[in-house]
């Protein structure tokens, strides 16, 4: 069976030798993921190691058998990652920000591929108007 996510002995140190990830194996089967925990515990370290924008002190992460050190560009190709601290709207979590995101994908993208316009508007998240 192939796994997601599938991750062997990940160490993040950062300078200062303080460790993020000391050791994490993780194996994900396909599906939606979430990781929660507290503060301080090295999710966004290990989202990170995941997404290809940081790479591991040592160990190894695969996402669908493609090496996220060595296969990067194939990685971010195949995954998805909305993380909350980045949301582009400050009222709204993550899980509303992916729900609205999946909407509209499907809106833009659907057998009647409407408009950017429409489809953002449908789904209460308006472009703004650029200036002509």
């Amino acid at each position: 069976m192939t796994l997601a996510i599938a991750a062997r002995g990940l160490e993040k140190v950062y300078k200062g030798n303080v460790a993020a990830l000391a050791g994490v194996d993780l194996d994900v089967k396909v599906g939606i993921f979430t990781l929660l925990g507290p503060n301080g515990t090295g999710k966004t370290t290990l989202m990170r190691i995941l997404t290809t924008q940081f790479k591991p002190t040592s160990g190894e992460a695969h996402i669908f058998e493609l090496d996220v050190v060595r296969e990067g560009a194939e990685v971010r190709k195949v995954i998805g990652y909305v993380p909350q601290e980045t949301s582009v709207w400050s009222d709204i979590n993550a899980m509303r920000t992916s729900s609205s995101t999946l909407r509209y994908m499907v809106c833009r993208h659907g057998h009647e591929r409407r408009s950017s316009m429409t489809c953002s508007r449908a789904w209460g998240c308006a472009l703004p108007r650029t200036s002509s």
